[in-house]
């Protein structure tokens, strides 16, 4: 998901066996309103927090398709999500990254893991339509990159800089691409700058 221009969410990716792939949703659609509440009038984190609750629970969306709003019901139902995925294309590989979650870390380690072993010469890292998520995790998965440094740190309105997250002395010495497009956003941002500095 990603904050459209309107305001608005929307579905850039749906998972195999989620809800939203069982109620019909579809990619491109927008998410108006959860439980009643207007995303457009909430902050992205705020919004997409709205998403989350016990597994079982009902939620209700409205969801604008092709200039048509419904409201669909969809229960929650715990999903372990694929966050990254990898291939070996030619002596290359390929790392798509579709979100900065918890569980995106282990799997984004795994992928980085297996291309090394299987003899990669460069690493490609798709973040295309990756509309970002947790930093603390964006900084892990850079910490598995890069060698020893700083890799986010923040100015307060006083002047003040305050390093937030580094990086140890081990690090994945190959060449690496980012790909990213206008919906490269957030956490994305901060791993495509990171790598390139």
């Amino acid at each position: 998901m990603i904050r459209d221009t309107s305001g608005y969410i929307r579905v850039v990716d749906i998972y195999d066996n989620s809800p939203a792939a069982q109620s019909g949703i579809a990619v491109g659609d927008l998410i108006i309103k959860v439980d009643g509440v207007d995303l457009a009038t909430l902050s992205y984190n705020d919004a997409a927090s709205l998403f989350t609750g016990q597994e079982g629970s009902v939620i209700t969306l409205t969801v604008r398709h092709d200039s048509a709003d419904s409201n669909m019901e969809l229960v929650r139902k715990k999903l372990e999500t694929q966050s990254v995925e990898w291939q070996m294309v030619g002596q290359e590989a390929y790392i798509k990254v579709k979100g900065f979650n918890s569980v995106a870390v282990t799997q984004f380690n795994n992928a980085v893991d297996a291309a090394v072993s299987a003899g990669a010469r460069g690493i490609v890292f798709d973040l295309r339509n990756n509309g970002g998520g947790l930093i603390e995790s964006c900084a892990q998965m850079l910490d598995k990159l890069l060698p020893e440094g700083d890799i986010v740190s923040g100015t307060d309105s006083s002047g003040k800089t305050e390093v937030m997250y580094r990086s140890d002395s081990n690090s994945i010495n190959l060449p690496m691409v980012v790909l990213v497009n206008s919906e490269t956003a957030s956490a994305s941002e901060l791993f495509a700058c990171a790598l390139r500095d």
